[in-house]
C-alpha cells in the first residue's frame, strides 16, 4: 500500500476517478472511495477535512479527448436521472430523431463533467465524442480487417 501523502491544497488532488483512502490529521477515521465522491473543500470545524490521502487505484482507463471530472458514480446517478426524467419533457412525443440523439448524447455529456453543461459545452461534447469515436472505430476497423485476413478472406472487403 502507498504511503500517506499530505495534502497541500485545498482542492482534489488526483483524478474524480482515483480510487483513494483518505483521512484526517490524526490518521484515526479513514474513508475509501474514489475521489470524486468526497468533498475536497476546506470545512473549519475540521469535521471533513481531508489532511491526508493515499492512492489506491489509479484512473487509467482515460477515453481519448473526452473529459471526465464526475466519479464514476456521480456520472452514473447524473444520468440514471437525466434519462428517468426524459418522459416529463412536454412534448417528448413528437420530437424528431434528431432531437432524442442530441439530448441523450448531452445528457450523457453532463453526467461525465459540467464542462459539457450550455450550447458551447455541448458543442464541446461533441466534438470531443466524435474524437473518440474515430479512434475507435479505426481501432475496430484494423481488428476487423486483421481477423478476416486471418479466416483467408479480404481484409477490404
Amino acid at each position: 500500500m502507498t504511503e500517506w501523502i499530505e495534502r497541500m491544497h485545498w482542492s482534489m488532488p488526483v483524478s474524480p476517478n482515483t480510487y483513494v483512502e483518505i483521512c484526517g490529521r490524526d490518521k484515526t477515521e479513514t474513508k475509501r472511495g474514489y475521489a470524486g465522491d468526497f468533498g475536497w473543500g476546506y470545512c473549519s470545524d475540521g469535521e471533513s477535512n481531508i489532511n491526508f490521502y493515499r492512492v489506491l487505484r489509479e484512473d487509467t482507463e482515460g477515453v481519448a479527448g473526452i473529459r471526465q471530472d464526475n466519479s464514476m458514480i456521480k456520472a452514473v446517478e447524473k444520468l440514471t436521472l437525466y434519462m428517468t426524467s426524459y418522459d416529463g419533457q412536454e412534448g417528448y412525443e413528437d420530437y424528431m430523431t434528431k432531437t432524442y440523439v442530441d439530448d441523450i448524447v448531452y445528457g450523457l455529456g453532463i453526467s461525465l463533467s459540467k464542462e459539457y453543461e450550455t450550447a458551447t459545452g455541448f458543442a464541446k461534447f461533441k466534438a470531443d465524442l466524435l474524437e473518440y469515436l474515430t479512434e475507435d472505430a479505426d481501432k475496430t476497423d484494423a481488428a476487423y480487417r486483421h481477423y478476416k485476413k486471418q479466416l483467408g478472406g479480404n481484409a477490404n472487403e
